[in-house]
């Protein structure tokens, strides 16, 4: 991608920064959740890891919606299980698995 800056100063002068590029190389995550958006069914995965999942459903207000903790089959049969009972709007996914710690947006479209 490329990228210039248009700074404008107080009595409405302009001038563009010089064209930059830009390379953003995408992380790879470790953490699947998908459908995105969703009918009320996600899956979690996690690659590399059996041990126990701390996922917290956040509202956009930062009301915590949902509290669940499990191994990945387990915590995926609670999720969808309550999913299915909150209203359809776009929720934050705060996913803690081991050290690693994940933030995601997922919209819900019962």
């Amino acid at each position: 991608s490329y990228y210039r800056l248009k700074q404008v100063d107080f009595n409405s002068d302009f001038s563009y920064s010089f064209v930059r590029a830009v390379n953003i190389e995408r992380a790879h995550s470790d953490l699947q959740i998908f459908p995105n958006p969703s009918r009320g069914e996600i899956q979690l995965s996690i690659s590399n890891y059996d041990g126990e999942i701390h996922l917290k459903i956040f509202d956009l207000q930062g009301n915590e919606v949902l509290n669940l903790v499990g191994k990945e089959e387990e915590l995926n049969h609670q999720l969808n299980g309550q999913l299915k009972k909150l209203p359809n709007r776009m929720y934050i996914f705060q996913t803690k698995a081991g050290k690693k710690e994940w933030k995601n947006k997922i919209i819900l479209n019962n």
